[in-house]
């Protein structure tokens, strides 16, 4: 249970300054439990993402660069699903040209249930 509240903290907290890729949701996990597997790893990255989606936590976007120029969409809630599902979405890149990720980004409600964690989460 512990692992969950740190997990979404720590989405929260790398979501609240710029648009953070899913990939660096791992990375961070990487950091925290070294001794996890990456399965679990990917578990509990998968189940506080969607709550703090389900919550409006957060927010999925799809970002891209396409001849120098970078261009972010906000992903339609009932789209979320199919994206986090797609292991693609994790990863740092998804394609070359145009180059696309898929990263989030904490929204004002997001922002409150971080400062006011030990009671919001």
């Amino acid at each position: 249970m512990e692992r969950a509240r740190t997990a979404k903290r720590e989405i929260l907290d790398m979501g609240l300054d710029d648009l953070t890729g899913l990939y660096e949701i791992i990375w961070r996990m990487n950091t925290l439990w070294p001794e996890i597997g990456v399965g679990e790893k990917y578990r509990l990255a998968d189940e506080a993402l969607r709550d703090l989606l389900k919550r409006d936590g957060v927010i999925l976007i799809k970002q891209w660069d396409k001849k120098g120029q970078r261009h972010c969409e906000t992903i339609a809630a009932e789209k979320t699903d199919e994206i986090l599902r797609n292991p693609v979405s994790w990863y740092p890149g998804i394609s070359d040209d145009p180059w696309t990720q898929i990263a989030y980004e904490t929204t004002d409600a997001g922002e409150a249930m971080y400062s006011d964690f030990g009671k919001a989460i």
